[in-house]
Protein backbone atom coordinates (compact mmCIF):
# COMPACT_ATOMS: atom_id res chain seq x y z
CA UNK A 1 0.00 0.00 0.00
CA UNK A 2 1.40 3.40 -0.95
CA UNK A 3 1.25 6.45 1.25
CA UNK A 4 -0.37 9.62 0.03
CA UNK A 5 1.90 12.66 0.08
CA UNK A 6 1.29 15.00 2.99
CA UNK A 7 -0.40 18.10 1.49
CA UNK A 8 1.12 20.37 4.13
CA UNK A 9 4.60 19.13 3.34
CA UNK A 10 4.24 19.56 -0.43
CA UNK A 11 2.91 23.09 0.05
CA UNK A 12 5.84 23.91 2.30
CA UNK A 13 8.26 22.53 -0.28
CA UNK A 14 6.54 24.49 -3.06
CA UNK A 15 6.81 27.65 -0.98
CA UNK A 16 10.50 27.03 -0.37
CA UNK A 17 11.14 26.48 -4.08
CA UNK A 18 9.19 29.59 -5.09
CA UNK A 19 11.08 31.57 -2.48
CA UNK A 20 14.37 30.28 -3.85
CA UNK A 21 13.39 31.32 -7.38
CA UNK A 22 12.40 34.79 -6.23
CA UNK A 23 15.63 35.15 -4.28
CA UNK A 24 17.57 34.14 -7.41
CA UNK A 25 15.81 36.73 -9.57
CA UNK A 26 16.10 39.50 -6.98
CA UNK A 27 19.81 38.83 -6.47
CA UNK A 28 20.50 39.22 -10.18
CA UNK A 29 18.27 42.30 -10.46
CA UNK A 30 19.87 44.08 -7.48
CA UNK A 31 23.43 43.38 -8.58
CA UNK A 32 22.62 44.47 -12.14
CA UNK A 33 21.02 47.67 -10.84
CA UNK A 34 24.07 48.28 -8.65
CA UNK A 35 26.35 47.90 -11.67
CA UNK A 36 24.17 50.25 -13.72
CA UNK A 37 24.17 52.84 -10.90
CA UNK A 38 27.95 52.66 -10.53
CA UNK A 39 28.37 52.96 -14.32
CA UNK A 40 26.27 56.12 -14.31
CA UNK A 41 28.20 57.55 -11.38
CA UNK A 42 31.72 56.74 -12.58
CA UNK A 43 31.01 56.86 -16.36
CA UNK A 44 32.40 53.39 -17.02
CA UNK A 45 29.44 52.17 -19.04
CA UNK A 46 28.81 49.21 -19.59
CA UNK A 47 31.64 47.48 -17.69
CA UNK A 48 30.16 47.57 -14.20
CA UNK A 49 26.70 46.74 -15.51
CA UNK A 50 28.01 43.48 -16.96
CA UNK A 51 30.12 42.87 -13.86
CA UNK A 52 27.13 43.35 -11.58
CA UNK A 53 25.03 41.03 -13.72
CA UNK A 54 27.75 38.38 -13.65
CA UNK A 55 28.24 38.66 -9.89
CA UNK A 56 24.48 38.49 -9.36
CA UNK A 57 24.15 35.41 -11.56
CA UNK A 58 26.99 33.57 -9.84
CA UNK A 59 25.73 34.48 -6.38
CA UNK A 60 22.15 33.67 -7.32
CA UNK A 61 23.05 30.26 -8.76
CA UNK A 62 25.13 29.44 -5.70
CA UNK A 63 22.34 30.36 -3.30
CA UNK A 64 19.75 28.56 -5.44
CA UNK A 65 21.90 25.42 -5.42
CA UNK A 66 22.34 25.55 -1.65
CA UNK A 67 18.62 26.06 -1.12
CA UNK A 68 17.41 23.33 -3.46
CA UNK A 69 20.00 20.73 -2.50
CA UNK A 70 19.53 21.50 1.16
CA UNK A 71 23.09 22.43 2.01
CA UNK A 72 22.90 24.56 5.09
CA UNK A 73 25.65 25.11 7.64
CA UNK A 74 23.97 22.63 10.02
CA UNK A 75 22.72 20.11 7.44
CA UNK A 76 25.43 17.54 8.22
CA UNK A 77 24.59 17.77 11.92
CA UNK A 78 20.85 17.37 11.26
CA UNK A 79 21.39 14.39 8.96
CA UNK A 80 23.58 12.71 11.59
CA UNK A 81 20.90 13.24 14.26
CA UNK A 82 18.21 11.85 11.94
CA UNK A 83 20.26 8.70 11.32
CA UNK A 84 20.83 8.18 15.03
CA UNK A 85 17.11 8.51 15.82
CA UNK A 86 15.94 5.95 13.25
CA UNK A 87 16.05 2.35 14.51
Amino acid sequence: MTQKPDPGNSQAQLGAELGAGMQFAITIALCTYGGWWLDARWETSPLLLFGGCLIGAVGGFYQLYRTLVGETPNSDHKQKEAREETP
